[in-house]
């Protein structure tokens, strides 16, 4: 593809460690943009000294991913504006809002010093983001959140890299041949933050473990066992976190995703339906929580089912369980789906019209206020007036780890 000359350039700057999330929203755009022919760098600041004023000053767009905000990214965001060049903050999760810091089930987990990095890091992304010109968010519900904040919103929802892709389908390809009659159900937790998110289809996932003795429950990466899960032995199967390139060789042997998410948690509402996506394209079917992100992402009984109670869980779960046809065949809707709308190449086409968009001299014209944030109960909530600072000393900087990492942006404090 291609847009004939070269219009501009792209500077992309990650504030988290290599992850998912600087993975989907940095190098994924990358590849957007090179399928356009559009020139674009990633550079990650969570590693000293990877970006430097001079470079950043270079490019025609600035992207920052959940930098939080320091006096070098102030600089950088001063001066870039003052050349006339937009600069955005792009983000993947509700990691800019004190207020609701307190739905995050993870934060149990952390010592008192860990707690104050990590809404330190909160405070600061939003002092990024209210230094931005406008926001990239991947859910709907994220853009609500960055428009209450008086601040223009673009949706541009996460997409899989062909790399991606070729590693699932080669897993694929490798899977070995089974002639038994057993069924798993897979639960991909990553990082030790959905403990309270699993437990959202833990009532079904008992009940379906006693009627059907030929499921296995296979849970991939760091999460607590409940309690109702003891009696089943070797049929609940813990699987090590492993690198995001052998994730899809592990989900080979799932006949079944899952993808539960707290459904009255805002925090949880905001997130993506990454979950759907990397199943999707090996064939496998989800059965998602009725939340925001997976409502966009599958119309149920079709590519996947949506749960909001135990009895819904129970239902869909049972169906899938029970005929395997209808399996296959949810499943492969789902993979045909995730190429049409979730490759780098469909989201590609919407990346660049929200570029041409942010580029146009003005952005006065987009919507700074949604209703959708008073759904949630947080449209009272007090709004503590961040603005960058215009006159920050310079500083030798301790650069630590986060609280939890890829949650909150890196930790850069004075010392």
């Amino acid at each position: 593809m291609s847009t004939g000359s070269l219009p501009f350039t792209v500077y992309i700057v990650s504030g988290c460690d290599r992850g998912t999330t600087t993975i989907y929203r940095c190098f994924h755009k990358q590849e957007q943009l090179a399928l356009y022919n559009i020139p674009s760098t990633v550079r990650e600041h969570y590693h000293p000294g990877e970006v430097t004023l001079d470079e950043a000053l270079n490019y025609d767009v600035m992207i920052l991913h959940r930098v939080a905000y320091d006096p070098l990214i102030g600089e950088v965001i001063r001066q870039t504006k003052a050349q006339g060049k937009p600069v955005l903050f792009d983000v993947d999760d509700l990691v800019f809002e004190p207020e609701p810091t307190h739905h995050v089930d993870g934060l149990r987990h952390l010592l008192p010093e860990q707690l104050e990095m990590y809404h330190d890091g909160v405070r600061r992304n939003l002092q990024t983001l209210l230094a931005c010109d406008a926001v990239l968010t991947s859910t709907e519900l994220l853009a609500d959140f960055v428009r209450r904040r008086g601040k223009p919103a673009f949706v541009h929802r996460n997409a899989l890299s062909q790399e991606r892709i070729d590693v699932a389908e080669q897993a694929l390809r490798q899977k070995p041949a089974s002639s038994s009659d057993k069924i798993v159900i897979g639960y991909s937790s990553g990082t030790a933050t959905h403990d309270a998110d699993f437990r959202e289809a833990m009532p079904a996932l008992g009940q379906i473990m006693r009627r059907f003795p030929q499921v296995e429950l296979h849970l991939l990466g760091q999460i607590e066992t409940p309690s109702e899960l003891t009696g089943f032995g070797e049929r609940v199967r813990h699987l090590p976190l492993v690198h995001t390139q052998e994730v899809p060789a592990v989900m080979t042997a799932w006949h079944i995703n899952l993808a539960p998410l707290e459904q009255d948690n805002p925090y949880c509402r905001a997130k993506s339906e990454v979950k759907y996506i990397e199943a999707s394209v090996l064939g496998l079917p989800t059965v998602a929580s009725r939340v925001d992100a997976f409502q966009v992402a599958i119309t149920h009984g079709k590519n996947g089912f949506l749960a909001s109670n135990t009895d819904e869980w129970l239902t869909a779960l049972e169906s899938l369980i029970a005929d395997e046809a209808s399996r296959w065949t949810m499943g492969q809707r789902a993979k045909e789906d995730v190429h049409r709308r979730y490759s780098c190449a469909a989201r590609g086409r919407e990346f660049m019209a929200i570029l041409e968009e942010i580029r146009k001299p003005s952005l006065s014209n987009q919507p700074t206020r949604s209703t959708a944030v008073s759904d949630i109960g947080l449209e009272g909530a007090p709004e503590p007036a961040l603005q960058p600072s215009t006159d920050v000393p310079l500083a030798i900087n301790w650069v630590v780890g986060e609280a939890i990492k890829g949650k909150a942006g890196t930790m850069i404090l004075p010392g």
